[in-house]
């Protein structure tokens, strides 16, 4: 290898110091003012730049300058150019290092810098360094991108020729692919929640329909409830022409709630009559009415279950010993948790097991029967196949006298 040391020539051989076949050697630098070559015979280094500063400065600078009088945009600085011959001797720069000027104004200067390499017998850019992003593979190639980790050769993996990305894997199957080795957790999405009702994070399911704006069509959102340890999950839906709102809710102790209610089974219509769109159990207070009379109660037990429109009640009342006043008129049972729907052909009746209710010659028992479009249910006796009437409060015993009654209706 040969070497110039251009800091040892003196100043003393020429003020203009040394040319040599159209390079200048002056003052510790060089200076071609034609294209010039370095030809050398072996592998060894070609060109080596030395700097024997002593300090924690850069050392050895290569700088590629542009001395234009006149600089504009998209101005090439310089390039590097890797040129081999192919085997039919032809020259191909099989690798390009450029860098360029994208904007000259003062004050907003902007560059890029790109490499170029060959693939498949054409010339691609691989990676652009522009003044707002970093593109990989510009020429949209059919070519891979692999991040390789400590623990995995294929930590990230984008396969160039089915648009799809893979993580974990060098074969993805669909746009995004997760794949863990262990039980691992695939997808970790933390939030900087730190209140109630704050958002941990969402994914989200959007729609580019005729042109516009991205519009958000699904959503699923992990929320934190009032408890600091608490969350649920939300889940959001829009309906044709409507907003998105939440539809459905997994509640932090597992319980799922429904807005719209739920139709079960795949595919199932989304009518009213597939849907089950409520569920509730609870406990009401049941009373006696008849009028001109006065009751005492040792007991009001009233207990319901409601399943979409249907209810399912009980009633238990077991009067006191003392305090009550009975009438020659009718009893009513009133005080159930709904009204009854408002179709006249639906009629119920629904038996009561009675003890110490004093009956007519004729009765054999009691019912009660519900009035339409209401929660009062009327106590009336039948006999044999025949109904005889309302029962009068005073055929009600006024010592622990007790009516039982269970049954369903809708709503």
């Amino acid at each position: 290898m040969s070497e110039i040391r251009v800091d040892t020539i003196s100043e003393k051989t020429s003020a203009n110091g040394v040319a040599i076949d159209g390079v200048t050697i002056k003052d510790g630098g060089i200076a071609a003012t034609d294209g010039s070559t370095i030809t050398t015979a072996d592998n060894t280094d070609t060109l080596t730049l030395i700097s024997t500063d002593a300090d924690a400065n850069q050392g050895p600078v290569l700088n590629f300058k542009r001395d234009s009088s006149s600089p504009a945009d998209d101005d090439i600085l310089g390039q590097l150019t890797f040129t081999g011959e192919n085997s039919a001797s032809e020259a191909i720069e099989f690798v390009r290092i450029r860098a360029g000027m994208v904007d000259v104004t003062d004050g907003t200067e902007d560059s890029r810098y790109n490499i170029t390499t060959y693939t498949g017998g054409s010339q691609f850019g691989r990676l652009n360094i522009e003044a707002l992003e970093t593109v990989f593979n510009e020429n949209s190639t059919d070519v891979d991108f692999r991040v390789e980790s400590n623990g995995n050769a294929n930590m990230l993996f984008v396969d160039g020729g089915n648009d799809r990305v893979g993580v974990g894997t060098a074969s993805p199957t669909e746009l995004l692919h997760l794949k863990t080795s262990n039980a691992e957790t695939s997808l970790n999405i933390e939030g900087g929640a730190n209140q109630s009702g704050s958002l941990y994070g969402s994914i989200e399911f959007k729609n580019t329909y005729g042109g516009a704006s991205a519009d958000t069509v699904a959503k699923i959102s992990g929320i934190r409830d009032n408890d600091q340890t608490a969350s649920h999950l939300a889940f959001y839906s829009k309906p044709y022409n409507g907003s998105i709102n939440e539809r459905l809710r997994l509640h932090s102790g597992g319980v799922l709630s429904a807005s719209q209610g739920i139709a079960l089974g795949v595919g199932t219509a989304n009518t009213a009559s597939n849907v089950l769109d409520d569920y509730e159990e609870g406990t009401f207070t049941p009373t006696l009415n008849s009028t001109g009379s006065t009751f005492a109660y040792t007991t009001q037990l009233g207990a319901y279950t409601k399943i979409g429109n249907a209810v399912t009640f009980y009633i238990k009342i077991q009067l006191d010993g003392g305090g009550n006043s009975f009438s020659a008129n009718g009893v009513s049972f009133i005080g159930l948790p709904f009204s009854s729907a408002n179709v006249s052909a639906r009629v119920y009746k629904f038996f009561i097991a009675p003890r110490l209710v004093d009956l007519s010659s004729a009765g054999t028992g009691i019912c009660a029967n519900l009035e339409v479009a209401g929660n009062t249910m009327s106590i009336v006796e039948y006999g044999d196949n025949t109904a005889l009437g309302p029962i009068a409060a005073n055929q009600l015993s006024s010592s622990s006298g007790q009516l039982h009654v269970t049954g369903t209706y809708y709503v």
